[in-house]
């Protein structure tokens, strides 16, 4: 079972934001003209790549349960 998720985004030229790790500080997401350190845990959660490939393994588990 294979759920891929990605995110494209910018490296920003300096760190900003401090609700983050790793590389939150300076990856800016286009969409929101922010890095993921300035957003609040719902805003990542609904663009984030693990976000995104759980709900892709949700709806395929859903289906596969339908079966």
């Amino acid at each position: 079972l294979g759920c891929p998720g990605s995110r494209r985004g910018r490296v920003a030229l300096e760190p900003s934001g401090s609700a983050g790790f790793g590389f939150d500080l300076i990856f800016r997401v286009p969409s929101s003209a922010k890095t993921v350190a300035e957003m609040g845990a719902d805003e990542k959660n609904a663009i984030s790549h693990r976000g995104l490939a759980g709900r892709r393994a949700r709806s395929l588990l859903d289906r596969l349960l339908q079966l």
